[in-house]
């Protein structure tokens, strides 16, 4: 029998194979071919199984023993021979053509694997699978997550004594601490305080021992008890409408809904996760209008309220012309005959023409494109020409664009006089 190029496990071992220098081989080596076999079997049994096989382990380091049966030369190997985390520790015989064969694998640290060995007599082969977890296999959670005052209940399988160190100043228990062998063992940990005294999460590390030599250090984490904070509650908008952004403080996720039709989502939201934004929509009607904004996190709500005014009433006036506080047209009285022209310069000039006079009103100072919001200084005049003499008055106003439909333009100054000019 070739000798196990990796490792044997004592001198018992190693007589008993040399013993059996012609009935079985463990290949375990680089590039190795096993010799083939004259005979055929008649029982070949591997781990009890008369054909293929598997063996599943945890994380830890550990050897185990496997029972083969056959009566002719067999030989073991790796099917991959980069699973070097088998190791071949020998033969024992225990009776006529059986065998003890030892393994041993090395522990993981890392994510779960499989590596087979082939075992083979004449043209008969025997694969026997081996799977090992990673260390979620012995510590069954990669994090501890921790939320508000709760605990969190971990299991523990291990097949050794263990023990858990906790950092000097650690804002969490562990309970039990150390251990022995076992499935499934409770392990519990619990927030010292009722909650976090900072805006974010609290993160540590604790380490895990085995007596069978794995250690490895595991993260914890507490998040803030979920908040919301809105900073603004209360929102006024005109009545031609316009946008809201809501400023938020939490910690968490959250969801909102709208009480109103009049008020949408903006279709491109702020980078910032916490500022939300919504268009209200202009005011159709002479009366004011509320609308409510909830945002809610599990059994927090925070309620935004907007107040949109009302309507002008003046902006139900179509005709061109200047209006007073009593909704009278003091420009154009009769709103007959009316041309007019919106010059780049800013100029407009309105005509209104009757039978027995002419009356020409001319505006000045209007940018070509205002925006609603826009403030500016308006110049107009009116001429009156009649018998027997003509009359021309001038007046500077500050007028503020507070709307823009139907081709005209809505001009407001201060509350007392309106000016609706065609476009």
């Amino acid at each position: 029998m070739k000798l196990n190029p990796f490792k044997f496990a004592g001198t018992s071992l190693l007589l008993a194979a040399t013993l059996l220098l012609n009935s079985c081989e463990i290949i375990f080596g680089t590039g190795v071919e096993p010799e083939p076999a004259s005979t055929e079997p008649a029982v070949f049994v591997v781990n009890q199984h008369n054909d293929d096989s598997n063996l599943s382990f945890n994380a830890e380091t550990q050897s185990f023993a496997i029972v083969v049966l056959c009566d002719v030369k067999w030989t073991a190997r790796l099917e991959n021979e980069d699973d070097t985390w088998i190791q071949a520790l020998g033969t024992d015989a225990v009776g006529d053509n059986k065998w003890n064969v030892g393994f041993t694998i090395a522990s993981n640290m890392g994510e779960a694997r499989k590596g087979t060995v082939l075992f083979e007599a004449g043209s008969v082969t025997r694969r026997l699978e081996i799977n090992q977890g990673g260390l979620e296999s012995v510590f069954m959670a990669d994090e501890v997550k921790l939320y508000g005052i709760n605990s969190r209940e971990v299991y523990l399988c291990t097949n050794s004594n263990w023990e858990i160190t906790v950092p000097k100043d650690a804002w969490f228990t562990v309970s039990p601490v150390s251990g022995g062998a076992g499935n499934k063992q409770t392990i519990v940990f619990k927030p010292v305080d009722d909650n976090s005294d900072n805006v974010g999460e609290r993160k540590a590390e604790f380490t895990v021992s085995l007596a069978s030599g794995l250690e490895f250090n595991i993260p914890i984490s507490q998040a803030q008890t979920d908040n919301l904070i809105v900073v603004e509650k209360n929102f006024t908008v005109p009545s031609t409408g316009g946008e809201v952004l809501v400023e938020l403080l939490t910690n968490t996720g959250y969801t909102y809904s709208i009480d109103s039709d009049w008020v949408t989502p903006l279709t491109t939201k702020s980078l910032n996760t916490y500022l939300e934004g919504f268009y209200v929509e202009a005011n159709p009607n002479e009366a004011q209008r509320v609308a409510r904004i909830s945002f809610t996190i599990g059994s927090i709500t925070e309620v935004v309220e907007i107040t949109q005014e009302k309507r002008d009433p003046f902006l139900s006036e179509t005709r061109p012309g200047g209006y007073g506080i009593n909704g009278v047209n003091y420009i154009h009285v009769r709103g007959e005959d009316q041309l007019s022209r919106l010059y780049k310069d800013g100029r407009l000039s309105m005509r209104l023409l009757y039978p027995a006079e002419v009356k020409v009103v001319s505006f000045s100072g209007i940018p070509e494109d205002p925006a609603v919001g826009d403030e500016f200084d308006l110049s107009f005049s009116m001429t009156v020409k009649g018998e027997p003499q003509i009359i021309t008055t001038f007046k500077d106003v500050q007028v503020v664009h507070i709307d823009d439909e139907l081709g005209l333009l809505y001009l407001k100054k201060s509350t007392d006089v309106f000016f609706v000019i065609k476009k």
